[in-house]
């Protein structure tokens, strides 16, 4: 059967044991040929099978189906010998779920050419249920121009786009290999960009971890960029571009999303501590990994800290492989679901990398990313150069460093919210007289520090700005700052956190610390609280033994400890180490001196 330049719609009798809804075009061992511009409509689904050997559908046309498609085994879909058709394509234009069935795997026996998701409704999907070779380009929509693919206003054009799956209803996962290395080899995609939240054009991986199989292999011929547009049901489009500078001679690369964490914090692995560029006068900032940088050429060569405290939380990781080697290429992810645990968006971001199998889980809590951070295919400046907010990426997604090879990659951040940080020594509030309270602080770095405004509460959630304080815009040497509060009430208690704002408006808060008013100078003063290690208490003038006790919210003494006077007439220190054999929790301390009593809830952290 040859068609050519005509219009047929084909409405065939289901087969026995179909759904009676279902029309079936059902070629049993016949060899069909579609010419350039000749088209097959079939308001229903496709079987192509074999009779005694043969059948065959060779397409240089366009084929157009509202249902499902199955290539039987050992029956050819093909393509023919007009490599100069800008057609030769299956689209699927139908409502609800088309399935691809049978044998699609095969190139130049079994595959496509051409294939088009241009569904009836956005939300519609393509389903594979069994592995699919596309030679051409894959398209969703309509108004899509590729290298090899053009479509016509005399076909079905909805533009209504869709989404194609590659797993099927019983979560079995399938590999959807385009065998095209041209860029444009996928076209129809969203636009990329963090949190756009596209519904449709995209394609389904199933998301789930350690699991080998599944996703999408592209064929990678130039030295430029790639995307691939994947995603999955739970956390949506999570688009990745690869910007290749080095390719081996042919190879492809497959990629898939999975979605959440092994971890019971929802973090992707973890980070342990690491300071690069540390030392005394350049303390590291946090518990993470820390590197720093005398000068950034980003940021007009100003001193500058890299800093990544955790992975990105509750959302997931790409994973990566290719059988072939000498890849070098730098990547940007485009992430829906922007993960908030951070204090603001404007923290420093950016993709690191692990090194594992693709079927791997790198995402358990024992999984430890800081190394891959660390070695680096260029120069470590490259930590900058493609760090998000750095001063030198000024892309729209979540930059990655410069790499060879592929595995699994995953968003770091810096949780503090400030790229260029300030490290504080302590933050405490104290009496001063009747109606005077010092807020007093110290820091041991400071990079592009405009300043803290001090911020005050009676409540201890409610807080407004009191004061401002300037900071040393750049210092690596103590610096000690006090702001007095003029305040009436006595027997108040008073609340005070610091408000540190970087020169370019970035900022993260304090801790919180308390002063009571009490008709004269308070004799006992308690910081930080909350607490991650320490609490510490001055105690004014102690003329005997100090008695410190905690209490767990059941009434139970759980800490108790004596403290003797060092020097009478004097502000004593000392310093609570409950955090060491106590939980993480609330609890109230007491203490006791000079016949003086103190209470206050303490958080342990």
């Amino acid at each position: 059967m040859n068609w050519n330049r005509t219009i047929f719609i084909l409405l065939w009798l289901p087969l026995a044991g179909m759904a009676q809804d279902q029309n079936v075009f059902y070629n049993r061992g016949q060899d069909v040929y579609v010419q350039e511009k000749g088209l097959i409509e079939v308001q229903g689904g496709l079987i192509n099978d074999t009779q005694n050997g043969s059948g065959s559908i060779q397409n240089d046309g366009t084929i157009e189906l509202t249902g499902d498609f199955e290539n039987k085994r050992g029956a050819e879909f093909k393509v023919y010998d007009n490599a100069g058709s800008k057609e030769r394509v299956l689209k699927f234009i139908g409502n609800g779920t088309q399935a691809i069935k049978g044998e699609m795997s095969t190139p130049g026996h079994s595959s496509f050419y051409n294939l088009v998701v241009d569904k009836a409704s956005a939300s519609d999907t393509v389903e594979m249920q069994t592995p699919v070779v596309v030679e051409g380009s894959l398209v969703f929509g309509s108004a899509n121009i590729t290298s090899t693919y053009n479509p016509s206003d005399f076909y079905t054009n909805n533009n209504h786009k869709g989404l194609f799956k590659t797993f099927d209803h019983s979560s079995n996962e399938f590999l959807l290999d385009i065998q095209n290395g041209n860029p444009d080899a996928i076209s129809g995609y969203p636009v990329l960009e963090i949190d756009g939240a596209p519904a449709t054009g995209f394609i389904l991986t199933k998301g789930t971890r350690a699991s080998e199989d599944g996703g999408v292999e592209r064929k990678i011929s130039s030295a430029t960029s790639y995307l691939f547009p994947i995603g999955t049901e739970a956390k949506g489009f999570n688009g990745v571009r690869l910007n290749f500078t080095e390719i081996p001679g042919g190879g492809s690369v497959k990629a898939k999303f999975c979605d959440g964490s092994s971890n019971p914090m929802g973090f992707v692995g973890q980070l342990s501590s690491f300071c690069s560029g540390c030392d005394a006068n350049n303390p590291p900032d946090n518990g993470g990994y820390n590197h720093y940088f005398d000068s950034n050429p980003c940021n007009d060569g100003t001193p500058q800290w890299v800093i990544f405290d955790h992975s990105a939380q509750n959302h997931g990781y790409w994973s990566f492989a290719s059988t072939n080697t000498g890849y070098h290429y730098d990547m940007e992810v485009f992430p829906n679901s922007f993960p908030d645990d951070v204090n603001n968006r404007n923290s420093s971001w950016r993709v690191i990398k692990h090194e594992a199998d693709y079927g791997a889980d790198p995402s358990l809590a024992s999984v430890d990313w800081t190394p891959e951070i660390e070695s680096l295919v260029s120069d470590i400046s490259d930590l900058t150069t493609f760090t998000r907010n750095m001063g030198c990426y000024s892309g729209d997604g979540v930059p990655g460093g410069s790499y060879t090879d592929f595995s699994h990659f995953t968003m770091g951040m810096a949780r503090s919210g400030s790229a260029l940080p300030v490290k504080l020594l302590f933050v405490k509030a104290d009496p001063m007289g009747k109606h005077r309270i010092r807020v007093s602080w110290a820091t041991s770095l400071e990079i592009n520090n405009s300043g803290f405004e001090v911020h005050r509460s009676t409540d201890g959630v409610n807080f407004s700005k009191v004061g401002w304080v300037d900071g040393h815009d750049n210092s690596t040497v103590t610096q000690t700052y006090s702001f007095e509060d003029r305040v009436l009430d006595d027997n108040q208690i008073y609340y005070y956190k610091l408000k540190q704002i970087d020169n370019d408006q970035q900022f993260e808060y304090s801790y919180v610390v308390q002063a009571k008013l009490a008709g004269g100078e308070s004799v006992f003063n308690l910081y930080p609280n909350p607490t991650t290690s320490n609490v510490f208490i001055d105690v004014k003038n102690p003329a005997g033994e100090i008695t410190v006790r905690m209490y767990d919210l059941k009434g139970a003494m759980v800490y108790e400890n004596y403290f003797p006077v060092e020097q009478e007439g004097t502000t004593q220190t000392v310093a609570v180490k409950a955090s060491s054999v106590l939980p993480s929790g609330t609890y109230l301390l007491t203490a006791t001196s000079n016949g003086a009593n103190f209470s206050s809830k303490v958080v342990l952290q």
